[in-house]
């Protein structure tokens, strides 16, 4: 049986959250908020309250007229790290369909919020299981891989020690018996991978895996002033540049994401392209 007091103590912690995310970001809470979500006895509700106020003294004032506390302007959370995405998420979403952004279930008002809708890329759940068997229990797989490059559709081995992700796919990191080398392996182009076995021979290490490096970022050469300005404040910059820590091995990654060409400086042209005339909306797809 689990630990009751423990859950009780969970579940006042989670109203207190509550509690201060809806002061910070709608401006307001009462009693009825707290009995609305959470089924509370309006007492119950009070004694919450009454509870954050004193854990977080002069954030919260209370409204005479409307019967109903307010965050002050100058709030500052002690419960959570505001975070925009969490507001939204809370606060302008409605159950309907899945979006990624918002977890399942949940999506945001469209004459509020919009998020660019993407293409998943997946990778099937047998290529998942198997690399993630080989990466946790340090084995090698035989696998049918659809490559990019001339070679196109072949069995291969390999040997994934880690995962990687770019921001819009998962890759195995892993040592690939037929180069001789370390290699990302996009698990949404593994056709069927068969069941994991033990490693034969001792690998060499993966060199890039293990080396960090810190990428300095800049405003691109030819933005006047003002545009520099707000690239240095959108990306949080200080003395003119950003640095990010990566590992080497997924520093093309890195720069690909952020629109750079690789390190050696190839172009990489984009995989999509428009194919005939766009929908304008629901209505215009029906048709």
């Amino acid at each position: 049986m689990g630990n009751l007091t423990n859950e009780k103590q969970w579940a006042a912690a989670e109203r207190l959250r509550f509690i201060e995310r809806s002061a910070f970001w709608r401006g307001v809470i009462n009693r009825s908020d707290l009995q609305g979500v959470y089924g509370l006895s309006p007492a119950q509700a009070s004694s919450d309250l009454q509870r954050y106020t004193e854990l977080n003294p002069g954030a919260l004032a209370y409204n005479l007229k409307l019967k109903r506390y307010e965050g002050i302007p100058a709030m500052r959370p002690v419960l959570h790290e505001p975070r925009l995405e969490e507001a939204v998420q809370l606060f302008l979403a409605t159950p309907a369909h899945p979006a990624p952004f918002f977890g399942p279930g949940r999506t945001a008002k469209s004459d509020q919020v919009a998020i660019v809708d993407i293409p998943q890329r997946t990778a099937s759940m047998e290529a998942q299981r198997a690399v993630f068997q080989s990466v946790l229990a340090g084995k090698r797989l035989r696998m049918r891989y659809l490559s990019f490059s001339k070679r196109g559709e072949s069995w291969r081995w390999i040997a994934p020690h880690a995962l990687a992700n770019d921001g819009y796919r998962w890759h195995a990191r892993a040592w690939c018996y037929e180069n001789g080398d370390h290699r990302n392996f996009v698990l949404g182009r593994i056709l069927t991978a068969e069941w994991p076995e033990p490693v034969v021979d001792p690998l060499p290490a993966d060199q890039d895996w293990s080396e960090w490096i810190t990428l300095r970022l800049r405003p691109r050469h030819g933005l006047n002033e003002a545009q520099q300005r707000a690239v240095r404040l959108e990306y949080a910059m200080t003395g003119g540049s950003v640095r990010l820590r990566v590992r080497k091995a997924m520093r093309d990654a890195t720069l690909m994401h952020l629109r750079l060409p690789p390190a050696d400086g190839r172009r990489i042209l984009p995989m999509l392209e428009l194919d005939g005339k766009q929908t304008r909306n629901k209505e215009e797809e029906r048709k």
